[in-house]
């Protein structure tokens, strides 16, 4: 096995997703949102990598129903939950558990569920980078990440030393990667999905889409069904 593809993921429970959007727009707004644009990256990334892991996250009074919901959405993914007690932790496990030995891919490429924008193609890039780099990053707006993928162990990348609640994630990762000598790459400037701003963002670049759907490259642009009929029964595409 050559490529993985993961997908960090909540239950989306009302409250416990897009808790920064929900104080805008309210808890159920927020959680509808999420799960539109989980579905959509879940569909588009269907045929990813040689194999794709739903790497889902949620509380112990819905571990039941969350790996069924999980289970339904997402057939063409092995289900994984989620271990640890911070952000770091969780994504140093997943890349422990799915990068080398015996049974783990070459070159894994982990995404979260908020950046619907994010193409199949971009994917199949970091992995192509993966090829000759030890790490690649997809540096958000925000002072995080929308895409991290490894070919080889980077524990100080997910050190409790990174500040994972701040804006400063990706700059200490940068520089923790760069302390350790890593073949670093990073991928074009994007964006997540965590203010209403950023919802003025996405729906201007769905509108784009619409507007280049005869251009030659058209074929690479996002399906955003599920997130436009969101974005537009809440006022932010006409």
């Amino acid at each position: 096995m050559s490529t993985l593809l993961g997908i960090f993921a909540k239950y989306p429970r009302p409250g416990t997703v897009k808790t920064r959007l929900a104080r805008r727009i309210g808890a159920p707004a927020a959680a509808e949102l999420y799960e539109a644009m989980l579905r959509d990256v879940v569909d588009r990334c269907a045929t990813v990598g040689n194999r794709r892991v739903m790497a889902f996250a949620c509380g112990a009074e819905d571990r039941s129903t969350a790996t069924e919901y999980f289970r339904a959405i997402a057939p063409a993914y092995t289900l994984w939950e989620q271990i640890g007690t911070t952000l770091g932790a969780r994504m140093r496990m997943f890349f422990d558990t799915h990068l080398g030995g015996t049974e783990g891919a070459r070159r894994v490429v982990l995404i979260g569920s908020d950046a619907p924008w994010v193409t199949p193609a971009l994917i199949e890039q970091a992995f192509a980078r993966l090829q000759h780099r030890d790490c690649v990053i997809g540096p958000a707006a925000d002072g995080g990440y929308y895409l991290i993928g490894l070919s080889t162990s980077c524990p100080e990348a997910f050190s409790d030393a990174i500040p994972w609640s701040g804006s400063r994630v990706l700059a200490a990762t940068v520089e923790a990667l760069q302390r350790n000598g890593r073949r670093l790459e990073l991928l074009p400037l994007g964006f997540d999905v965590d203010t209403t701003e950023s919802l003025d963002v996405l729906a201007g670049l769905i509108a784009a889409g619409r507007t280049a759907q005869r251009s030659p490259s058209s074929s690479e642009r996002p399906g955003l069904s599920r997130t436009e009929r969101w974005l537009r029964a809440h006022g932010f595409l006409g």
